[in-house]
């Protein structure tokens, strides 16, 4: 870079160039200059590289839910609400939003080490309809300093998915959606067909 700079002022010198060659000489050698930055800027493969979490994060993560449960990662399927943690999977005992109470989510409250954080999955109609149980259930979390997050289901399998992958402490309990917008083709959206459960069938 130094022997191009040098060559440059030494062509200035030596010819008669007024003010504006000279000033198209300096542009010059500042576009050599990024050009010359720019090209060992990147050393890859010019390949795109993609992680899928699902593959490579150690624990159970949330690969689909449906109006009846939710598909794991490692193959299992869980009928109606859960409760989840970094390598464990329960039933969660709970028919809706109204049986979520101190004693339900003691489950998750009385944890030794304490989580670093609960993600509730609570289904959008429900939350509308008891803003004040939901404000409740926030309280008692918090009375117990874990950190919480209180979200639709469909947003709580993929938040449930990237604490886990960021190595964190996290539990989640979820109810199913009461309803599936579309035919189940979103991220996490699956059919009955597509977790392994018979469908219905006409008789």
């Amino acid at each position: 870079m130094a022997s191009i700079r040098n060559s440059l002022k030494a062509l200035i010198s030596h010819s008669k160039f007024n003010v504006s060659q000279e000033i198209s000489c300096s542009k010059l050698l500042r576009s050599l200059s990024v050009r010359q930055y720019s090209k060992g800027a990147y050393e890859g493969d010019g390949k795109t590289h993609a992680t899928l979490l699902n593959d490579d994060t150690g624990g159970l993560l949330i690969n689909g839910y449906s109006q009846i449960g939710f598909s794991l990662s490692n193959g299992t399927s869980v009928l109606g609400p859960m409760a989840i943690f970094p390598n464990t999977v329960l039933s969660w005992n709970v028919g809706e939003i109204t049986d979520i109470d101190e004693r339900s989510l003691s489950l998750f409250l009385k944890l030794y080490p304490k989580l670093d954080i609960l993600v509730l999955g609570i289904p959008s109609a429900s939350k509308k309809m008891y803003k004040n149980h939901v404000n409740s259930i926030f309280r008692i979390i918090r009375e117990n300093k874990i950190q919480c997050e209180i979200l639709t289901p469909e947003m709580a399998c993929p938040t449930f998915n990237f604490l886990l992958a960021e190595q964190r402490f996290v539990g989640a309990g979820i109810i199913p959606p009461l309803e599936i917008i579309g035919e189940g083709d979103h991220d996490l959206g699956m059919t009955p067909l597509k977790m392994g459960l018979p469908a219905e069938r006409n008789v």
